[in-house]
């Protein structure tokens, strides 16, 4: 999950299993994750200091430029949690706010699916040094 022009883009690796390779898929804002699973979510910055805050969860972490940092949790049973920053990123950025959504197993794995058969975002959109 990189922070980068006050939003989040979330990567998922695509049908090859692989991260940062030409399948992944790639949301803003929300994050998808399986029920009842392990998760290592990476935290960087493109840019500025960005606070990934999930209260459900009591997590709170710091993307920072060129600092990565890895956060390992559990995510639980399905449900919608809240991704706020813990800051003052609600009314001065809102596309950093979001939802973690957890699912079915199954139901991700349509999501991802589906995700991955969707246009991609032009590099402009997601990169802010394009």
């Amino acid at each position: 999950m990189t922070g980068g022009n006050w939003k989040w883009e979330v990567r998922y690796p695509g049908e090859d299993g692989i991260l940062d390779s030409d399948d992944d898929v790639v949301d803003e804002q929300n994050v998808h994750l399986p029920a009842g699973s392990h998760v290592t979510l990476d935290l960087d910055s493109r840019d500025y200091s960005y606070s990934f805050y999930v209260p459900d969860y009591d997590l709170i972490e710091v993307a920072l430029p060129g600092s990565p940092f890895r956060r390992e949790f559990d995510s639980g049973a399905a449900g919608v949690h809240k991704l706020l920053g813990s800051q003052m990123c609600g009314y001065a950025h809102p596309d950093l706010l979001g939802d973690v959504v957890v699912q079915e197993p199954a139901d991700f794995d349509a999501w991802i699916k589906k995700s991955s058969s969707a246009p991609k975002l032009p590099a402009s959109a997601s990169d802010p040094a394009s």
